[in-house]
């Protein structure tokens, strides 16, 4: 991927794109619908599952609403949201290997879960904890950033201070904490906070949310359902990124007239 030059505004709008956004309101709805009952039940591990839905929605809805807030230096939200550009398509599958690359070395397995609620709660909180842990908590350090002394030159165009280091472990840690409930296991949990960290740098870099999103999503699909899931989510989503640039194309497509004027 090519990282945005200052010509080019994509990464300076709001931290959502289109698909983004509608990602992490479908997240809300899901977790929140499927999560709440679940306060009621009698056992536990079922009520636990319920508490932690009611944080994963709130987590969800305030990485949607105040990220933008925490980004900029004038306070207000933007309603401009990124179109979706398949950049972000290309940077998920580049995390998504990073990932699983991680499992691989340190011996990780996907849980086996069966509860199909259960299933989707986990599926959405993809969206929920990339847009509070990687969007939000990551967007408030990398905002004060702007005035910290202390920075290092990491390449042409970016430079590396405490603030967002700072951010990316704090981020990843919490990130690892809230699956504690679910993993309580030191290499599942070594893997999650090596995946916040580099998820984290990755959204400090590019400032590209959406991927990590994709990314998260794509890794709980086949964590869930298996590799063939996959496969069609990605297919699926390569659609949807294909029908957007197509529009996009035709809508800027010249003039034809304007063609055959330059060739007369």
């Amino acid at each position: 991927m090519s990282i945005k030059n200052s010509q080019n505004n994509y990464c300076y709008e709001s931290v959502h794109s289109k698909l983004g956004f509608t990602l992490g309101l479908i997240s809300i709805i899901i977790i929140f619908y499927i999560g709440f009952p679940y306060i009621f039940k009698a056992d536990k591990f079922n009520k636990q599952n319920g508490i932690l839905a009611i944080f994963e929605s709130a987590f969800a809805f305030i990485g949607l609403f105040f990220t933008d807030i925490f980004k900029y230096e004038r306070i207000q939200f933007r309603k401009k949201l990124k179109d979706d550009h398949i950049d972000s398509l290309l940077c998920s599958f580049f995390l998504l290997f990073i990932l699983l690359i991680i499992q691989i070395i340190l011996g990780v397995f996907s849980l086996d879960i069966s509860n199909t609620e259960i299933d989707l709660l986990k599926i959405s909180c993809a969206s929920a904890e990339e847009l509070f842990f990687r969007g939000f908590i990551l967007s408030i350090f990398i905002r004060f950033n702007k005035n910290s002394k202390f920075k290092a030159k990491f390449s042409e165009k970016k430079q590396l201070s405490i603030l967002p280091v700072i951010g990316i472990i704090l981020s990843s840690i919490f990130f690892t904490r809230i699956h504690v409930f679910q993993y309580d296991n030191i290499s599942f949990l070594f893997a999650a906070f090596i995946s916040g960290m580099i998820l984290g740098f990755f959204y400090w870099f590019t400032q590209d949310l959406t991927a990590c999103i994709l990314a998260h999503l794509f890794f709980n699909i086949g964590a869930v359902y298996g590799f063939t899931i996959v496969i069609i989510s990605i297919g699926l989503f390569s659609i949807y990124y294909l029908i957007v640039h197509f529009i996009r194309f035709i809508k800027n497509f010249p003039d034809l007239y304007f063609l055959e004027s330059m060739f007369r």
